[in-house]
């Protein structure tokens, strides 16, 4: 069960880095490759990775109540 759960979070965060690097490049052809577009586009990942362990945090409490 340690083993699945592992693997799941590796392939969460691998995909997860996959679609950076894909918005990257994307905004790469629209604006260039400049230090706005890289900040752009780490700010909206990590403002997805906060949202995600805000959201995660939650869920305990929210079972606990029921």
């Amino acid at each position: 069960m340690f083993v699945a759960a592992l693997l799941v979070f590796f392939a969460s965060g691998f995909a997860a880095l996959v679609y950076q690097v894909i918005w990257q490049r994307l905004l790469t052809i629209f604006s260039g490759a400049d230090v706005q577009s890289a900040t752009l586009v780490v700010a909206a990942f990590m403002t997805g990775l906060v949202a995600a362990a805000w959201s995660a945090g939650r869920l305990p409490i929210a079972c606990r109540a029921r």
